[in-house]
């Protein structure tokens, strides 16, 4: 329930010409929606599914998915009539009713929900690492970018490291902290993470590696240094907060919650 599907069957018999596919999913990336739509057509060849960009012939189906919420956005009235009515002529043009498991107000309902829960569990541990020494140190952009280098990749503003080929957002993020070059801000994606892997251990770890690269120590927000007291006690808290999103119906790092806390 984290997605709105609309779907299409031609009447037996009949089926989806490759184009009509193609254009189909031409038309919902004209709509430009801030959520993640994906498109699956089943061909008529071997019967298996496939993205509507792989698809290499004429299909029998076609599915339609549209995130219903994410960071960025929910999805609105005008955005859900918009996609509804570009499967809607799809359909109409095969002849056919376009099936839905929820009618846009309801999807719009949904999203809202949606979008609370992701406010809530949107949350980050973060760890400062400052240069050891005089306070008037800086860290230079080339000393981080080395550093960083060992499994981030540079964005825009910040380094990000993403631990699985399907994570769609970044695990951890490094940036340079609110007082700019005299400090790094190192963050875990609570939602993102994946404590049963060892995430937290290793973005542990890279505070541990950054530092000791950079010739800094790393410490809390507020400046005080964690020790392994505070780091059990972070991890307490981490623990406790993906047993209560899991009881949520949103495991943290499933593909749910991949989907659910993109950007």
């Amino acid at each position: 329930m984290i997605e709105w599907i609309l779907d299409i069957a031609p009447r037996e018999g009949m089926q989806f010409a490759l184009g009509g596919v193609q254009s189909l999913k031409l038309e919902v990336d004209r709509l430009q929606l801030p959520l993640l739509v994906r498109i699956w057509a089943q061909s008529s060849r071997d019967g298996l599914y496939y993205d509507s960009g792989e698809l290499t012939g004429p299909a029998r189906h076609v599915v339609a998915a549209v995130v219903l919420a994410n960071r960025a956005a929910q999805l609105d009235d005008v955005a859900a009539s918009r996609f509804f009515q570009v499967l809607e002529q799809s359909a109409a043009q095969n002849e056919v009713a376009l099936r839905r498991e929820m009618e846009p107000e309801d999807a719009v309902k949904r999203s809202a929900d949606l979008k609370r829960f992701i406010k809530y569990y949107d949350r980050a541990v973060e760890v400062r690492i400052v240069p050891r020494g005089e306070a008037e140190e800086n860290f230079s952009l080339d000393a981080v970018g080395a550093a960083a280098s060992a499994g981030f990749a540079a964005a825009s503003g910040r380094w990000e490291l993403r631990l699985a080929v399907d994570d769609i957002d970044p695990v951890m993020t490094l940036a340079f902290g609110p007082d700019q070059t005299k400090s790094l801000t190192l963050a875990l994606s609570l939602p993102l993470a994946n404590l049963a892997r060892g995430d937290l251990k290793r973005f542990f770890a890279i505070a541990n590696s950054l530092s000791a690269a950079l010739n800094g120590i790393w410490t809390d927000c507020a400046a005080r240094p964690i020790d392994a007291g505070g780091a059990m006690q972070i991890a307490e808290k981490i623990a406790s907060q993906a047993k209560l999103m899991s009881a949520g119906g949103v495991t943290p790092a499933s593909e749910r919650a991949k989907l659910l806390f993109s950007h």
